[in-house]
């Protein structure tokens, strides 16, 4: 195993990253810092032993945090997309996700000490994190919301379908990197912007967004997925 990993500059600017603020209160910065030291633990496929005291005492052993808030942090970590936290055979295990995008000298790897995650073993690699991309996306523009409008986003249950609705469309054009640059376009227009003359005195939605999206990308030069 290297004595060292890569850390990605686009880790600054990851949605799951950024969305964590939403949700680990307290724990958001350590969250953070325990994903990147698990990062710098993990085998050549991006595993390593999953127990919180384990981590604990292996990855952060200057820590003040207790094993209740590691548990609290890995589970936030893999609720938002960055590590796979799953056990076989009573055995707790971590795996980075997207570990392999990152990292440098990997094709001599042969075989890692940890088994794949049970899902892996079915076919459905990667079937979850893409589902849950409208989740995420919808988490992250109740964050930026608030950052920028100084005020909590509220919704109705109905309302939120239809936003969870718009931003899988939204996935479906997008990156999710590009994503997060054009809701803060959106957010940061004025209320009497001509885009947004037809919702004149409505809080500002995903459906919303969804409609002014391509003029927002055009100005922001993305070019989205192309087909």
């Amino acid at each position: 195993m290297a004595r060292g990993r890569m850390i990605s500059k686009t880790l600054g600017s990851s949605l799951s990253f950024l969305s964590l603020s939403k949700d680990a209160g307290e724990l958001v910065d350590f969250s953070r810092i325990l994903f990147v030291l698990l990062v710098a633990n993990a085998d050549d496929f991006g595993r390593l032993e999953g127990d919180a005291m384990t981590v604990k005492l292996r990855v952060f052993p200057v820590s003040d945090k207790k094993e209740s808030e590691f548990s609290k942090a890995l589970g936030l970590l893999e609720s938002h997309g960055l590590i796979n936290w799953y056990r076989v055979e009573k055995r707790q295990i971590i795996e980075i996700c997207q570990f392999a995008d990152h990292q440098q000298g990997l094709h001599k790897r042969t075989a890692s000490k940890f088994p794949d995650p049970l899902a892996k073993r079915r076919g459905a690699k990667g079937s979850s994190r893409l589902a849950d991309q409208p989740t995420r996306i919808c988490n992250l523009y109740e964050t930026l919301f608030q950052e920028i409008k100084k005020q909590p986003y509220l919704a109705t249950d109905d309302q939120r379908a239809r936003d969870k609705k718009a931003s899988k469309e939204l996935c479906m054009a997008y990156e999710e990197e590009e994503i997060s640059r054009i809701i803060k376009q959106f957010l940061s227009l004025p209320e009497n912007h001509p885009k947004l003359k037809q919702w004149e005195g409505q809080s500002k939605t995903i459906p919303m967004l969804l409609r002014v999206a391509a003029s927002i990308a055009e100005a922001l030069d993305i070019q989205g997925v192309v087909a």
